[in-house]
């Protein structure tokens, strides 16, 4: 083989590799999700903690970590955030820059 072969053979091997190594390393990324990891994980955090001791005696809060607190912010209560939406929200004459939507 010449020179020049040998050279592009070793880059394409290189960028192969390159490639298997990247999605290596970015598979375990795919394992945390937000509606099953995330949830068990801040259950567990939450349960070695003194989070639930810590609510009930310093802020005099009865229920503990289940005490649902309430919204000053307009936001829908727990209940009606786990409800299905009635109608999905749309706008329009939208202006639409480079993909973006500037409403």
């Amino acid at each position: 083989m010449d020179r020049g072969r040998t050279i592009r053979a070793m880059r394409c091997h290189r960028l192969i590799m390159g490639a298997i190594l990247a999605l290596c390393l970015t598979s375990p990324a795919f394992a945390f999700d937000n509606e099953d990891t995330h949830p068990r994980l801040t259950s567990a955090a939450v349960g070695l903690s003194k989070l639930d001791a810590t609510l009930k005696g310093v802020l005099s809060m009865s229920d503990g970590i289940n005490t649902e607190l309430p919204r000053f912010d307009g936001a829908p209560s727990l209940e009606a955030r786990k409800a299905p939406m009635k109608s999905p929200i749309t706008r329009m004459n939208c202006q639409s820059t480079m993909g973006l939507c500037t409403c």
